[in-house]
């Protein structure tokens, strides 16, 4: 059966400038821009990766939850940011950055999925270009992440999140309990890191 390429998941040369690190690129996502099916080919890759699950461990719906449906919807309001985070060197999608719960000015909630080939450099690269976006178009003094994830904690700490509190069992995870660790990062903490 032969089958047509989808688009380009990129746009080549329209990556805003401030927007390429070392080793990737991100695209901030806006409907119709990247492709109707941008959504589909970023929630399809993280499912290839066996993550939708633990990329969305928060979901209320775990007998639905992290389905396409969900994925789409979770992203089609104006209180979400979503940034596609590509490869340099392969060209391929690798991982997403997005916000929510925005309060322009104060404050937002951050996360991160990136693939298993794309971890350790590219994943800092990547977090460290999305966070100074983040700061920069929304104005925020302070970003917030929630994570049961030991190593999506490292990667916050690498950032410069502190560790906030602890939510003791809130993330289910079969019949027992996860704990989730807050993490909070301040503008001036960031910014003082010289990471951006």
């Amino acid at each position: 059966m032969l089958t047509t390429p989808a688009p380009s998941f990129t746009a080549g040369a329209l990556s805003p400038d401030g927007l390429t690190g070392s080793l990737v690129r991100l695209w901030p996502y806006a409907p119709g821009v990247y492709g109707r099916d941008a959504l589909y080919r970023v929630w399809k890759a993280m499912e290839d990766d066996g993550a939708t699950k633990q990329a969305f461990w928060d979901d209320t719906h775990p007998e639905t939850g992290a389905d396409l449906v969900s994925f789409v919807k979770l992203f089609s309001g104006t209180d979400r940011v979503l940034l596609m985070i590509e490869r340099l060197d392969t060209g391929k999608l690798c991982g997403c950055f997005w916000g929510g719960q925005v309060a322009i000015g104060h404050q937002a909630f951050v996360g991160m999925w990136r693939c298993k080939e794309a971890r350790g450099a590219c994943s800092v690269d990547a977090a460290r270009v999305a966070l100074r976006y983040t700061f920069q178009v929304g104005a925020f003094q302070q970003l917030w992440a929630l994570t049961p994830w030991r190593v999506a904690g490292v990667l916050c700490r690498k950032m410069g999140f502190e560790p906030s509190g602890i939510l003791q069992k809130f993330c289910q995870d079969g019949p027992y309990g996860r704990d989730v660790t807050i993490y909070h990062l301040a503008q001036e903490v960031f910014y003082g890191l010289n990471l951006s």
